[in-house]
């Protein structure tokens, strides 16, 4: 596993309950090895993204090709050098669509090979396509209304994909059986974590909620995600603190504590790792933007 491989946090765009990102690309751009718990939809509007790796496929995609990047598999781009690059990035946090589906920790998206699809996945395709591009026209709007209009597309999208491209994750053909315990097991311990980061969970809870050891459950979340568990638990409590750190009215010493960590020093390190910068500083930044 290459030493740059990264977990990048997934915020949402306001106030939609997703992330939406527009890429205009005049220039090479390469974005290192990554993962996320979100599951990540790229439709390519013009141009080409050269080299697109999930997993061990790689990809060159064209106008209106859609790729879907499953929660947890590993991801790289490399976008060669051309003015009219064009392209959507829409992801979907893992516990929205879960709270709509609840069969989501035990399903996985196929969409990456148009030739194998039915006549109805190829119909239902199409649509895709369509509100695809409805999305990115609409996003670059700017009338207030624009949002409501954005739900409406992402909800089709999601109806759309759920009905028809997706499979019981013991039932991929593409994935090994090895592969699909990884992924399932690693669904397992990421609920946990983000549905549990709050309270003071660590080796021990976790491995007990999964009936794994704690050295299992240690030499195999950093074998598979080139990070440690209790880095991936400070991640999501930093992600969730920098969100209500936006907005609340609350202490340093309250946000850490009703995050999960045990204090403003602990609570700074995680930032500071995932930020490149501690949440004292962005706490100040705040204040004096709202003075």
């Amino acid at each position: 596993m290459s030493n740059d491989l990264q977990h990048e946090t997934v915020l949402v765009t306001p106030p939609l309950p997703v992330w939406l990102f527009y890429h205009h690309n005049n220039s090479a751009n390469h974005i290192a090895a990554h993962w996320h718990q979100a599951i990540e939809f790229s439709f390519t509007l013009a141009g080409s993204i050269g080299r697109f790796k999930i997993g061990n496929q790689v990809y060159q995609t064209k106008p209106g090709q859609i790729l879907v990047v499953n929660s947890q598999v590993i991801h790289s781009i490399d976008v060669t050098n051309h003015s009219d690059n064009q392209a959507l990035s829409l992801s979907v946090p893992f516990n929205y669509l879960e709270s709509f589906y609840p069969k989501l920790s035990e399903s996985y998206f196929e969409l990456n090979q148009p030739k194998k699809f039915t006549a109805q996945q190829q119909s239902a395709y199409r649509k895709l396509q369509s509100l695809f591009y409805q999305l990115a026209w609409r996003y670059q709007d700017q009338d207030e209304l624009k949002f409501i209009d954005l739900q409406l597309i992402i909800s089709q999208i999601l109806k759309l994909l759920l009905t028809h491209f997706t499979k019981p994750l013991a039932n991929v053909t593409n994935l090994s059986r090895q592969t699909s315990y990884t992924l399932s097991r690693l669904h397992e311990i990421t609920k946990f974590v983000n549905e549990h980061y709050q309270a003071d969970i660590g080796l021990v809870e976790i491995a007990a909620h999964c009936n794994i050891s704690r050295v299992y459950l240690a030499r195999f979340f950093k074998q598979h995600m080139d990070l440690t568990v209790g880095q991936y638990l400070n991640n999501v409590r930093a992600q969730h603190t920098y969100k209500e750190l936006l907005t609340t009215k609350k202490t340093l010493s309250q946000l850490a504590l009703t995050n999960g960590f045990s204090g403003i020093r602990t609570m700074n390190r995680a930032f500071n790792n995932l930020y490149g910068q501690t949440a004292s500083k962005l706490y100040r930044e705040r204040k004096s933007a709202n003075d």
